[in-house]
């Protein structure tokens, strides 16, 4: 297989990809660039997806927001690339790539060789684990266009109410196209407070209020335990536990379970990705940190006082003239101080014990 002879190689159809062509246009050398895009469409401002393109009147499409009018510049249109040169070969993706030879193979079967070789194929959108019930259908991600116009479809025919897990940006952007909809969006987050990595407690708390009046509900300190399927086997709620340590109302007693229809809470111990029932009080962090530091002071209480007479003694007899006592030369070992124990020996053996003045 002959490969197919190009000067510049760009692997990817995302947003850099398009500012990437748009510089190389710029710099006169738009015949010398090939661009393999795994999307069926040209580059695009991707963060259009979670704005406007999910109103529910008007929304956006492209190709209203192709690369690059975001920064400024030309929409970039089939017309525009084919103006300046650039080859553009769409819904194909790499494979395999040789960089000792200068070679990429797409899974069309084609090899294409370069000079210069640039890989622009951004990053993945995050998703849940298959054993939680991450790939249920009825869970949707945005990574791309097929996936916003899926989440669309999906917010146009839903009837029932329908959860965001996430609030940040996109998770309350995607909120509010909830919201405007009448869906009653119930966002579940770990953090105490949206946006929790940019606003302060104070500024979240207003657009909190002003979410929670359009029908959103938050539920914070509370991390994704499984995705619930229904009986036609889609997704049909959430089950999350709370990040926070819970305790019973009494010793023995049970722990309060905070429940609402869709979603439920699942008290864990503190941040333990794998939560487990509370069989004992102590478990239920009963167990108080007083109690160490009350029988600590009370050892070095008990120290100090000691020491202290020890010293008021010597002072004492000091002043009496009674020269100070010293151990004599062949004392009984019961009076003597114990000799240094041989390196290597087992050291515990003079240890001072717990209540002795010099443990501390």
């Amino acid at each position: 297989m002959s490969a197919i002879a190009k000067k510049i190689v760009l692997v990817g159809g995302g947003n850099a990809a398009g500012y990437f062509a748009r510089a190389v246009v710029a710099a006169g050398r738009g015949a010398e660039l090939t661009m393999i895009a795994a999307e069926n469409v040209l580059p695009y401002e991707r963060p259009a997806l979670t704005k406007a393109f999910l109103h529910a009147e008007s929304p956006a499409r492209l190709p209203g927001f192709h690369t690059s009018v975001g920064g400024g510049g030309e929409r970039q249109t089939a017309e525009w690339y084919a103006t300046h040169g650039v080859e553009v070969i769409l819904g194909t993706r790499v494979v395999d790539a040789n960089l000792e030879e200068k070679t990429v193979v797409t899974d069309a079967g084609k090899s294409y060789s370069y000079d210069k070789l640039v890989v622009a194929i951004g990053c993945t959108a995050l998703k849940l684990p298959s054993a939680i019930g991450g790939d249920l259908p009825g869970v949707h991600r945005v990574r791309d266009v097929a996936d916003a116009l899926a989440l669309c479809d999906a917010m146009d025919g839903c009837a029932k109410g329908s959860v965001v897990i996430g609030g940040g940006y996109v998770g309350l952007e995607v909120a509010a196209a909830l919201a405007t909809r009448g869906l009653s969006p119930r966002v579940v987050m770990m953090e105490p407070h949206i946006m929790s990595r940019l606003w302060t407690r104070e500024i979240a708390e207003k657009y909190e209020k002003l979410y929670e009046a359009k029908g959103t509900t938050f539920h914070r300190g509370a991390k994704v335990a499984k995705i619930i399927a229904g009986d036609d086997g889609r997704a049909a709620g959430v089950e999350v536990f709370a990040l926070v340590p819970i305790r019973p109302r009494s010793r023995g007693g049970r722990r309060s379970l905070r429940t609402f229809p869709g979603v439920s809470l699942r008290p864990s111990l503190g941040f333990n990705p794998r939560p487990r029932r509370l069989s004992t009080p102590t478990d239920a962090f009963e167990l108080h940190p007083d109690a160490t530091l009350s029988s600590t002071a009370a050892r070095r209480s008990s120290a100090t006082s000691s020491s202290s007479a020890s010293a008021r003694a010597r002072r004492s007899s000091r002043s009496r003239g009674s020269p100070p006592r010293r151990r004599r030369r062949g004392a009984s070992p019961s009076t003597a101080r114990s000799p240094r124990p041989a390196r290597g020996s087992n050291r515990r053996a003079c240890t001072p014990s717990a209540t002795s003045p010099r443990f501390r």
